[in-house]
């Protein structure tokens, strides 16, 4: 939490209502977990994809 002291005072984003992000160390776990969700979506979605489409990366190597 030490780093966040060391932000740029950004005057364009004064007054305006902080946006909740999952880096927020203030929110509860869950609300944390749900917006990283959130945030994340797209990049696990692509990932999904990928799998579908080519499978596990290095299956063949695995001994399960």
């Amino acid at each position: 939490m030490g780093w966040r002291k060391y932000r740029s005072n950004d005057t364009s984003k004064r007054g305006k209502a902080r946006q909740k992000t999952s880096d927020d160390e203030t929110l509860p776990r869950a609300e944390r977990e749900r917006l990283w969700r959130i945030e994340n979506a797209e990049a696990i979605a692509e990932q999904n994809e990928y799998v579908a489409k080519h499978g596990l990366p290095f299956a063949k190597y695995r001994q399960f």
